[in-house]
Protein backbone atom coordinates (compact mmCIF):
# COMPACT_ATOMS: atom_id res chain seq x y z
CA UNK A 1 0.00 0.00 0.00
CA UNK A 2 1.78 3.01 -1.23
CA UNK A 3 0.24 4.74 2.34
CA UNK A 4 2.42 2.97 4.22
CA UNK A 5 4.66 5.18 6.09
CA UNK A 6 4.14 8.47 4.33
CA UNK A 7 2.17 11.18 4.99
CA UNK A 8 -0.40 11.44 2.15
CA UNK A 9 -4.33 11.75 1.95
CA UNK A 10 -5.86 9.00 0.72
CA UNK A 11 -9.66 9.78 -0.71
CA UNK A 12 -10.04 6.23 -2.31
CA UNK A 13 -9.15 2.45 -1.86
CA UNK A 14 -10.18 0.09 -4.61
CA UNK A 15 -9.90 -3.53 -4.26
CA UNK A 16 -10.38 -5.77 -7.63
CA UNK A 17 -11.40 -8.68 -5.63
CA UNK A 18 -12.13 -9.35 -1.97
CA UNK A 19 -9.00 -10.65 -0.20
CA UNK A 20 -8.69 -14.42 0.21
CA UNK A 21 -6.44 -16.85 1.91
CA UNK A 22 -4.81 -19.45 0.19
CA UNK A 23 -6.64 -21.86 1.70
CA UNK A 24 -9.67 -20.46 0.14
CA UNK A 25 -11.19 -18.58 3.08
CA UNK A 26 -11.77 -14.69 3.52
CA UNK A 27 -9.24 -12.44 4.73
CA UNK A 28 -10.86 -10.10 6.71
CA UNK A 29 -7.95 -8.75 8.38
CA UNK A 30 -6.05 -7.76 4.92
CA UNK A 31 -9.46 -6.04 4.06
CA UNK A 32 -9.42 -3.90 7.23
CA UNK A 33 -6.08 -3.20 6.84
CA UNK A 34 -6.17 -2.42 3.36
CA UNK A 35 -9.47 -0.13 3.35
CA UNK A 36 -8.24 1.24 6.46
CA UNK A 37 -5.70 3.31 4.09
CA UNK A 38 -8.60 5.39 3.63
CA UNK A 39 -10.56 7.78 6.09
CA UNK A 40 -7.58 8.09 8.48
CA UNK A 41 -6.81 10.90 11.06
CA UNK A 42 -10.91 12.01 11.37
CA UNK A 43 -11.33 12.55 8.21
CA UNK A 44 -13.90 10.81 5.33
CA UNK A 45 -12.84 8.11 2.92
CA UNK A 46 -13.98 5.21 0.52
CA UNK A 47 -13.34 1.81 -0.04
CA UNK A 48 -14.58 -0.04 -3.49
CA UNK A 49 -14.56 -3.70 -3.72
CA UNK A 50 -15.43 -5.13 -6.82
CA UNK A 51 -16.66 -8.87 -6.70
CA UNK A 52 -18.47 -11.30 -8.81
CA UNK A 53 -21.73 -13.10 -7.97
CA UNK A 54 -19.71 -16.13 -6.54
CA UNK A 55 -17.54 -13.66 -4.63
CA UNK A 56 -20.58 -12.04 -2.51
CA UNK A 57 -20.37 -14.19 0.24
CA UNK A 58 -16.70 -13.45 0.94
CA UNK A 59 -18.02 -9.68 1.57
CA UNK A 60 -20.55 -11.17 3.33
CA UNK A 61 -18.59 -13.03 5.57
CA UNK A 62 -16.13 -9.49 5.53
CA UNK A 63 -18.73 -7.33 6.95
CA UNK A 64 -19.95 -9.58 9.54
CA UNK A 65 -16.65 -10.12 10.95
CA UNK A 66 -15.56 -6.29 10.86
CA UNK A 67 -19.14 -4.82 12.35
CA UNK A 68 -19.47 -3.08 9.60
CA UNK A 69 -22.44 -2.54 7.30
CA UNK A 70 -22.00 -2.38 3.74
CA UNK A 71 -23.47 -0.66 0.85
CA UNK A 72 -24.24 -3.35 -1.82
CA UNK A 73 -24.28 -1.83 -5.54
CA UNK A 74 -24.11 -3.46 -8.92
CA UNK A 75 -22.38 -2.38 -12.05
CA UNK A 76 -23.51 0.80 -13.48
CA UNK A 77 -25.40 0.66 -16.94
CA UNK A 78 -23.80 2.21 -20.25
CA UNK A 79 -26.52 5.00 -20.10
CA UNK A 80 -25.60 5.55 -16.27
CA UNK A 81 -22.07 5.82 -17.07
CA UNK A 82 -23.11 8.39 -20.12
CA UNK A 83 -24.93 10.52 -17.72
CA UNK A 84 -22.22 10.64 -14.96
CA UNK A 85 -19.98 11.68 -17.46
CA UNK A 86 -22.15 14.40 -18.70
CA UNK A 87 -23.11 15.64 -15.81
CA UNK A 88 -19.12 15.74 -14.86
CA UNK A 89 -18.73 17.51 -18.11
CA UNK A 90 -21.61 19.80 -17.69
CA UNK A 91 -19.98 21.16 -14.15
CA UNK A 92 -16.69 21.50 -15.94
CA UNK A 93 -18.01 23.62 -18.80
CA UNK A 94 -19.86 25.76 -16.28
CA UNK A 95 -16.53 26.33 -14.16
CA UNK A 96 -14.75 27.44 -17.70
CA UNK A 97 -13.30 31.32 -17.17
CA UNK A 98 -15.55 33.95 -19.18
CA UNK A 99 -12.61 35.23 -20.37
CA UNK A 100 -11.52 32.04 -22.75
CA UNK A 101 -15.41 32.12 -24.14
CA UNK A 102 -14.46 34.92 -26.81
CA UNK A 103 -11.96 32.26 -28.21
CA UNK A 104 -14.26 30.31 -29.17
CA UNK A 105 -17.62 32.20 -30.12
CA UNK A 106 -17.06 32.07 -33.73
CA UNK A 107 -16.60 28.12 -33.36
CA UNK A 108 -20.18 28.35 -31.35
CA UNK A 109 -22.08 30.38 -34.26
CA UNK A 110 -21.10 27.81 -36.23
CA UNK A 111 -21.92 25.02 -34.49
CA UNK A 112 -25.41 26.46 -34.09
CA UNK A 113 -25.85 27.11 -37.62
CA UNK A 114 -24.66 23.40 -37.92
CA UNK A 115 -27.37 22.43 -35.67
CA UNK A 116 -29.80 24.41 -37.68
CA UNK A 117 -30.13 27.10 -34.63
CA UNK A 118 -30.86 24.33 -32.37
CA UNK A 119 -29.06 25.64 -29.14
CA UNK A 120 -29.77 22.58 -27.38
CA UNK A 121 -28.68 20.41 -30.01
CA UNK A 122 -25.21 22.06 -30.14
CA UNK A 123 -24.37 22.23 -26.34
CA UNK A 124 -25.31 18.58 -26.38
CA UNK A 125 -22.93 17.93 -29.40
CA UNK A 126 -20.17 19.66 -27.58
CA UNK A 127 -20.75 17.91 -24.19
CA UNK A 128 -20.83 14.37 -26.14
CA UNK A 129 -17.53 14.99 -27.92
CA UNK A 130 -16.46 16.20 -24.52
CA UNK A 131 -17.37 12.87 -22.36
CA UNK A 132 -15.69 10.83 -25.71
CA UNK A 133 -18.71 9.62 -27.14
CA UNK A 134 -19.26 9.63 -31.05
CA UNK A 135 -22.18 7.09 -31.16
CA UNK A 136 -24.97 5.11 -28.76
CA UNK A 137 -23.71 2.69 -26.44
CA UNK A 138 -24.08 -0.87 -27.23
CA UNK A 139 -27.15 -2.05 -25.19
CA UNK A 140 -25.51 -4.80 -22.72
CA UNK A 141 -27.44 -6.64 -19.57
CA UNK A 142 -26.97 -5.66 -16.39
CA UNK A 143 -27.57 -9.32 -15.18
CA UNK A 144 -24.68 -10.66 -17.18
CA UNK A 145 -23.00 -8.04 -19.05
CA UNK A 146 -23.60 -9.94 -22.32
CA UNK A 147 -24.35 -7.88 -25.37
CA UNK A 148 -27.56 -8.23 -27.54
CA UNK A 149 -29.44 -8.07 -24.41
CA UNK A 150 -31.40 -5.97 -22.47
CA UNK A 151 -32.59 -6.89 -18.65
CA UNK A 152 -36.09 -6.29 -17.44
CA UNK A 153 -37.56 -6.96 -14.08
CA UNK A 154 -40.68 -8.54 -13.54
CA UNK A 155 -42.76 -7.24 -10.08
CA UNK A 156 -45.63 -9.04 -9.51
CA UNK A 157 -48.48 -8.70 -6.61
CA UNK A 158 -47.84 -11.42 -4.40
CA UNK A 159 -44.84 -13.73 -3.40
CA UNK A 160 -43.74 -16.12 -6.07
CA UNK A 161 -42.07 -19.04 -4.69
CA UNK A 162 -40.80 -20.15 -8.17
CA UNK A 163 -40.16 -18.99 -12.12
CA UNK A 164 -42.68 -20.98 -12.97
CA UNK A 165 -45.39 -18.09 -12.48
CA UNK A 166 -43.35 -15.66 -14.07
CA UNK A 167 -42.60 -17.30 -16.89
CA UNK A 168 -46.34 -17.85 -17.42
CA UNK A 169 -46.76 -13.90 -16.92
CA UNK A 170 -44.16 -13.85 -19.59
CA UNK A 171 -45.79 -15.99 -22.07
CA UNK A 172 -48.94 -13.77 -22.28
CA UNK A 173 -46.97 -10.88 -23.87
CA UNK A 174 -43.62 -12.45 -25.48
CA UNK A 175 -44.17 -13.34 -29.21
CA UNK A 176 -44.96 -17.40 -29.14
CA UNK A 177 -41.24 -19.32 -28.45
CA UNK A 178 -39.50 -16.60 -27.40
CA UNK A 179 -39.54 -17.76 -23.92
CA UNK A 180 -38.42 -21.81 -24.75
CA UNK A 181 -34.82 -22.51 -24.88
CA UNK A 182 -32.23 -20.21 -23.75
CA UNK A 183 -31.70 -17.52 -26.31
CA UNK A 184 -34.71 -15.58 -26.06
CA UNK A 185 -35.05 -14.64 -22.23
CA UNK A 186 -32.57 -16.13 -20.44
CA UNK A 187 -30.66 -16.16 -16.91
CA UNK A 188 -33.86 -15.62 -14.86
CA UNK A 189 -33.10 -14.50 -11.03
CA UNK A 190 -35.72 -14.37 -8.01
CA UNK A 191 -35.26 -10.62 -6.24
CA UNK A 192 -34.65 -11.03 -2.65
CA UNK A 193 -38.25 -9.20 -1.82
CA UNK A 194 -39.85 -12.36 -3.03
CA UNK A 195 -42.21 -10.23 -5.07
CA UNK A 196 -40.49 -11.26 -8.68
CA UNK A 197 -37.28 -11.42 -10.79
CA UNK A 198 -34.53 -10.29 -13.28
CA UNK A 199 -33.85 -11.75 -16.58
CA UNK A 200 -32.70 -10.86 -19.71
CA UNK A 201 -34.42 -10.28 -23.08
CA UNK A 202 -32.91 -10.41 -26.49
CA UNK A 203 -32.54 -7.16 -28.41
CA UNK A 204 -34.14 -8.40 -31.11
CA UNK A 205 -37.52 -8.76 -29.27
CA UNK A 206 -37.69 -5.59 -27.71
CA UNK A 207 -38.81 -3.95 -30.44
CA UNK A 208 -42.19 -5.79 -30.04
CA UNK A 209 -41.94 -5.50 -26.36
CA UNK A 210 -41.93 -1.63 -26.50
CA UNK A 211 -45.72 -0.87 -26.85
CA UNK A 212 -46.18 -3.30 -23.92
CA UNK A 213 -43.78 -1.80 -21.59
CA UNK A 214 -44.77 1.85 -22.81
CA UNK A 215 -48.43 0.50 -22.55
CA UNK A 216 -50.26 2.44 -18.99
CA UNK A 217 -51.85 -0.51 -18.04
CA UNK A 218 -48.64 -2.44 -17.88
CA UNK A 219 -47.61 -2.04 -13.87
CA UNK A 220 -45.06 -5.41 -13.52
CA UNK A 221 -42.78 -5.54 -16.49
CA UNK A 222 -39.95 -2.52 -16.59
CA UNK A 223 -36.96 -2.06 -17.99
CA UNK A 224 -34.00 -2.34 -15.46
CA UNK A 225 -32.30 0.76 -14.45
CA UNK A 226 -30.30 -1.29 -11.28
CA UNK A 227 -30.50 -4.40 -10.31
CA UNK A 228 -32.15 -5.04 -7.10
CA UNK A 229 -31.05 -7.60 -4.24
CA UNK A 230 -31.06 -10.96 -5.57
CA UNK A 231 -31.65 -14.04 -4.20
CA UNK A 232 -28.05 -15.76 -3.35
CA UNK A 233 -28.58 -18.96 -2.68
CA UNK A 234 -29.24 -19.22 -6.67
CA UNK A 235 -25.38 -18.77 -6.85
CA UNK A 236 -22.96 -22.14 -7.42
CA UNK A 237 -26.35 -24.39 -8.50
CA UNK A 238 -26.15 -25.08 -12.21
CA UNK A 239 -23.55 -24.47 -14.70
CA UNK A 240 -22.69 -20.74 -15.70
CA UNK A 241 -21.04 -18.28 -14.42
CA UNK A 242 -24.15 -16.27 -13.02
CA UNK A 243 -25.32 -18.98 -11.18
CA UNK A 244 -28.80 -20.81 -12.19
CA UNK A 245 -30.04 -19.74 -15.67
CA UNK A 246 -33.65 -20.35 -15.66
CA UNK A 247 -34.80 -21.19 -18.90
CA UNK A 248 -38.71 -21.37 -19.82
CA UNK A 249 -38.20 -24.84 -21.52
CA UNK A 250 -40.87 -26.58 -23.38
CA UNK A 251 -42.33 -27.87 -19.61
CA UNK A 252 -42.37 -24.58 -18.20
CA UNK A 253 -45.02 -22.91 -15.54
CA UNK A 254 -48.12 -22.58 -17.11
CA UNK A 255 -49.32 -20.16 -14.76
CA UNK A 256 -50.04 -16.16 -15.46
CA UNK A 257 -51.02 -13.01 -15.04
CA UNK A 258 -49.94 -11.23 -11.35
Amino acid sequence: VAARGLDMIVDLVMQNRPPVRKSGTVDTETYVHRSGRTGRAGRKGICVTLFGPRERHFLEAIEHNSKNTFEWLSAPSPRTLLATAADTATADAAAVSTEVLPFFEKAAKELLSLKKEDAVAAVASALALATGTSSPPTERSLLTHLEGYTTLRAMMRQQVNGPSYIWGALRRVLPDGACEGTDGVRAMRLTDDGFGAVFDVKQDLMGELKEYLDDEQNDWLFLCDELPALKQNDFGKGGGRFGVDWSGGKGGGKGGGK
